[in-house]
C-alpha cells in the first residue's frame, strides 16, 4: 500500500462517517424496470422526448432502459439520462455490515483464529497448550495487530 497506514485508518473513518448517512438506502431496492424508466415515466416523459433531450434516438433510450433493468448499463449512460431528466445520479458502494471498520474487525478476528489454529496445534504437540483465557487474549491481540497493519492475511479465506 502506497499510503501510510495511519492515512488509511483516517480515510476509513472518514468514509464510514459519510456512508453512515447512506445506510438507509440499502433498503431502497431499484424498480424491476430500472430507475431511468421509472423516473422518466413518473415525470411524464416519453422515450422520444428523453431521446431529444439527450440528442440521441428513441431506440437508444429504449435500449438503455432495457440494459439498466438487466444491470448491463454504464454509470456514464445513467448519469447522462439523469441529467437530461433534471436529476442526479448517486453512486456508492455501501458496506453490507454496519461499517468498513466492522468488516475489518470481523475479518481480523477470523484471520487471527485461522492463524492461532495452527499455532494451537503445534503447541499442543509440544505439550505447551495455554488455558482458554490466555488463548482468547492471544487471538484478540493478534486480531488488533492484523487490523492495524492491514495484514494481507485478512483477506485470505481458508
Amino acid at each position: 500500500m502506497k499510503q501510510k497506514k495511519s492515512q488509511l485508518h483516517d480515510q476509513r473513518r472518514t468514509i464510514d462517517r459519510k456512508l453512515a448517512k447512506l445506510s438507509a438506502l440499502k433498503e431502497v431496492l431499484p424498480p424491476r424496470m430500472g430507475w431511468a424508466k421509472a423516473i422518466r415515466e413518473s415525470l411524464g416523459l416519453t422515450t422520444r422526448q428523453l431521446a431529444m433531450r439527450l440528442g440521441s434516438k428513441q431506440s437508444s433510450v429504449v435500449s438503455l432502459e432495457a440494459r439498466e433493468a438487466r444491470k448491463k448499463v454504464t454509470l456514464e449512460s445513467l448519469e447522462k439520462v439523469a441529467n437530461a431528466m433534471d436529476c442526479t445520479l448517486i453512486y456508492a458502494i455501501v458496506p453490507s455490515k454496519r461499517s468498513l471498520d466492522s468488516i475489518l474487525e470481523e475479518r481480523s478476528i477470523k484471520a487471527a483464529e485461522r492463524i492461532m489454529k495452527t499455532v494451537r496445534h503445534s503447541m499442543k504437540l509440544e505439550d505447551q497448550s495455554v488455558d482458554q483465557k490466555e488463548d482468547d487474549h492471544q487471538v484478540k491481540t493478534l486480531a488488533m495487530e492484523l487490523k492495524a497493519s492491514f495484514d494481507p492475511r485478512l483477506w485470505e479465506d481458508a
